[in-house]
């Protein structure tokens, strides 16, 4: 019986994360002041927290709250 090669196990780089002011950088137009109180009303993107002075941010997480804020008409959706 022949010994099936097989490929080696893929790893990926772990995402790496972001600054406040590298993820403020995909967002334009946010402020800093403004994307704390979003941080504050948990209406903000996920946001990692090591320590209490310390917040990181992933891309990918940022581009998934920016979709979920995708609109086709500024109209107010409950008039």
């Amino acid at each position: 019986m022949a010994l099936q090669k097989t490929a080696p196990p893929t790893t990926t780089a772990p995402e790496p994360f972001l600054s406040i002011d590298q993820a403020l950088e995909l967002m334009p137009g946010m402020t800093r002041n403004h994307l704390a109180q979003l941080r504050y009303d948990g209406q903000g993107p996920v946001f990692y927290k090591p320590t209490p002075r310390t917040v990181f941010y992933r891309a990918s997480d940022i581009f998934k709250w920016m979709e979920a804020g995708r609109c086709t008409s500024t109209a107010r959706e409950d008039a």
